[in-house]
């Protein structure tokens, strides 16, 4: 193969559907008219992961009896709760097991026994049941009213793929709007394989793609970074169309500039609850944008040690009063499906005897008032 001459330009391009370690031919163009073809790998990760120590191996497996032994300094076990107790390890992992120990609020030193740590993974397992159930509809709703929205202002099917709808007078912004819609065409493309209305538009409508297709196609994540795009009239615009249906008054407003980041606030509880990770005791990523002052959080009753927004947004309790939103803009219906889950809610937590609502969960004494949709 001839040798590239130094100092030269070249363009390359590289296409986003390559994996790691995926081989392809790489096309390498110069300004001075030469072109080569090479082989390219994409790079993967491997272990060990970067660190500070590079030395080392992976933490040994205690016996399964030592590691009961361990946790039975905290934990009262019969010899009939013992063997369970050793099933329950086998079946959710020491360390979750372990965790959900540590996690038993117990203020006045009382001992806790098997019931209670099973009744607190039963109320994990509740929340993530329920929420598996609830939040899709969330995803739903905020495609299907953006749709029929922008449908309606501009009576063009493929508004989705305008600039004028997006943040893209700076350059960086302009950027960011063309990796959000490569990164969606990419799924489109993958998709169509699989879908046949997606195959449909590909083979006879030349590839372009109705919104609702669009929309109803994409990743809730997908979906979330084209909202965060949008310009701030289209998403004014938006929260108005939404308010127009809601019969009931929500706890606090959603604004142009928030409702990016409590559609995101709901993506974030969702992908948590689908992916099986705790719900009680975790602390999030979200940071949906609630100022001090909002309804929210002075209908609060915390102790004063909490009245401070950046110790509760981080909370079960902060991805609740978002995703209460959005139902409160839905049908009778859907509200009452949110607000049976709100009562369970209330039921499961008088079953648990250690539980630590605001602590664990960010709930003020007040938390069924504020979540009930009225």
């Amino acid at each position: 193969m001839e040798k590239a001459p130094e100092n030269n330009v070249y363009h390359v391009e590289i296409q986003t559907r390559y994996k790691p370690f995926d081989e392809f031919n790489l096309l390498i163009q110069s300004d001075n008219g030469i072109n080569l073809v090479t082989k390219a790998t994409v790079k993967g990760e491997t272990l060990p992961i970067i660190s500070d120590n590079q030395t080392g191996v992976a933490k040994k497996e205690d016996s399964l009896d030592n590691l009961v032994a361990h946790l039975e300094k905290k934990i009262q076990l019969n010899d009939d709760e013992r063997v369970a107790f050793k099933r329950l390890i086998r079946e959710k992992m020491y360390f979750k097991v372990a965790y959900f120990v540590k996690l038993l609020y117990n203020e006045n030193k009382e001992k806790i026994t098997y019931n209670d740590l099973c009744n607190l993974f039963y109320f994990d397992n509740f929340l993530r049941m329920s929420l598996n159930r609830l939040l899709p509809s969330i995803e739903q709703f905020a495609k299907s009213t953006l749709n029929s929205y922008l449908l309606e202002e501009y009576g063009d099917s493929q508004i989705y793929n305008n600039e004028k709808i997006y943040k893209t007078n700076a350059n960086k912004d302009k950027r960011l709007f063309n990796q959000t819609i490569s990164t969606c065409i990419t799924t489109i493309k993958e998709v169509k394989k699989s879908n046949e209305a997606v195959r449909h538009h590909v083979q006879n409508h030349g590839g372009y793609i109705p919104m609702w297709i669009f929309f109803d196609t994409l990743t809730f994540g997908q979906f979330n970074m084209l909202v965060n795009r949008m310009e701030k009239s289209v998403l004014s615009d938006w929260t108005k169309y939404l308010s127009e249906y809601m019969d009931v008054t929500p706890r606090f407003v959603m604004g142009p500039k928030s409702i990016p980041s409590h559609l995101q606030t709901v993506q974030i509880l969702r992908n948590t609850s689908f992916h099986l990770s705790r719900l009680y005791g975790k602390v999030f990523t979200y940071n949906p944008s609630i100022q001090g002052d909002d309804p929210y959080w002075t209908l609060m009753q915390m102790p004063d040690d909490s009245k401070d927004p950046s110790k509760q947004i981080h909370s079960l309790f902060t991805g609740l009063v978002s995703s209460s939103y959005f139902y409160s803009c839905m049908s009778d219906q859907e509200i009452s499906h949110w607000n049976k889950f709100v009562e369970k809610l209330d039921n499961k937590m008088s079953e648990i005897r250690f539980i630590n609502p605001k602590g664990y969960m960010g709930f003020p004494k007040n938390w069924k008032d504020i979540l009930i949709i009225k």
